[in-house]
């Protein structure tokens, strides 16, 4: 029996129109917001795009990326069906409030790979909606992952492809891969969230692996799987709102 996914109605998306333009009566205040960092805060003007490709030779090729209004049209980053980073504005989708609906935000959470549930996860022709952060949380970046596969897509800030599979780190992967989740009504109406993110101090150029000795500044602690993750330094208090990454 093949594993689904939540596939979302029309009514999560905000359609672009080829001019960058948003189609009917949406506008940008309906776009989700989530928790995409930069800097080690939370990103602004950072939204969860997808689209949808086809050519006869090849066939379909989908994948989620990273939304952004850039004067005056909605432009979007992914990585296209050759690797490579592509920017489009126009001819995709936003992740978007239903019209009317003043709680939609709520409903979704970034889940840690490891902890991930195929089946409540969002997911469009076998791509689910990623976020892929660095090790000590300074950047992340919306894109694709293949939970079936275990690997994750996505384009930073500088327009590199990042990509990481659980076969070439499964620390990495199962820890800072996150899958965007629709929560479950039972889980929904008991949550609680804090407000701010914790603030990464930058001390060195985000990485997107388990780090290695000559990752590390000399102070810094050795990071290894049995010890304590950054994370763990967090308080309660400076949780992310829309992940939870302890």
């Amino acid at each position: 029996m093949r594993e689904t996914a939540k596939r979302l109605g029309e009514e999560y998306w905000a359609i672009i129109d080829k001019n960058g333009k948003i189609h009917g009566n949406r506008t940008v205040d309906d776009f989700l917001e989530f928790d995409a960092t930069h800097n080690g805060q939370r990103a602004q003007n950072a939204y969860i795009a997808f689209f949808v490709d086809y050519d006869q030779q090849d066939g379909f090729y989908e994948a989620f990326g990273q939304a952004y209004t850039d004067f005056g049209k909605v432009c979007a980053r992914f990585v296209d069906r050759h690797g490579k980073n592509i920017k489009l504005c126009g001819g995709f989708r936003v992740l978007s409030r239903r019209l009317g609906a003043d709680d939609d935000e709520t409903r979704f959470r970034f889940i840690r790979f490891e902890n991930a549930d195929i089946h409540r996860a969002v997911e469009y022709r076998f791509k689910q909606a990623a976020m892929i952060s660095s090790w000590g949380y300074e950047e992340g970046h919306y894109g694709s992952a293949d939970m079936r596969r275990k690997t994750a897509e996505a384009i930073d800030y500088e327009g590199n492809v990042i990509k990481v599979s659980h076969a070439m780190d499964p620390i990495f992967f199962n820890k800072r891969v996150f899958v965007l989740t629709l929560l479950s009504p039972d889980t929904f109406y008991s949550q609680q969230y804090e407000a701010a993110p914790p603030r990464a101090h930058r001390t060195h150029r985000p990485i997107y692996h388990t780090p290695e000795q000559s990752d590390r500044n000399p102070q810094q602690r050795s990071y290894v799987y049995s010890h304590r993750l950054p994370e763990q330094h967090f308080h309660r208090q400076s949780a992310w709102k829309f992940f939870d990454p302890l």
